[in-house]
């Protein structure tokens, strides 16, 4: 009988160990998912941040080539006219160099100042509109870029 008893006793203590095992188990298992979301999570949110942060360079990038293209097409306009200007002034030093009197003087002067004066419009605009439309192109990618980038970040995109 004594047997007996010793042998409830060693069962209910084995019993009594196997409690805790299984409340520790549980925990470690619970903790384990818990930290392995925790992990997917964080590697979602770095591979969102990595494609904003490409996104955002590749608009950088795109902004920059219109950029650059728009004052190239600025400075070779406004060459053309220094080129075409300087064709002119030598064309007019050669007329004032025949010129006979001075009413032909006065003539060649006015001349030279007036056709100079609507070069320089004709030229001044042309520019204008090459920076108008740099700007509305440097406008319309912006904004497209913003609007996907807006897009993306919503919920469920």
């Amino acid at each position: 009988m004594a047997t007996d008893k010793a042998t409830a006793q060693v069962s209910r203590i084995g019993r009594a160990d196997e409690a805790p095992q299984a409340a520790n188990s549980s925990v470690m298992q619970a903790a384990t998912e818990r930290m392995s979301r925790l992990t997917d999570e964080q590697m979602r949110m770095g591979r969102d941040m990595a494609a904003r942060a490409t996104h955002g360079v590749d608009t950088l990038m795109q902004v920059q080539t219109v950029v650059n293209d728009g004052l190239q097409t600025l400075w070779k306009e406004w060459m053309s006219y220094t080129q075409d200007s300087m064709q002119r002034w030598s064309e007019q030093a050669q007329t004032l160099a025949k010129v006979r009197t001075m009413q032909d003087l006065v003539n060649a002067q006015t001349d030279m100042i007036k056709v100079e004066m609507e070069e320089l419009l004709r030229s001044s605009q042309r520019i204008t509109e090459l920076a108008t439309e740099t700007a509305g192109t440097l406008t319309r990618q912006i904004t497209e870029r913003t609007e996907a980038a807006a897009r993306e970040m919503r919920p469920g995109a």
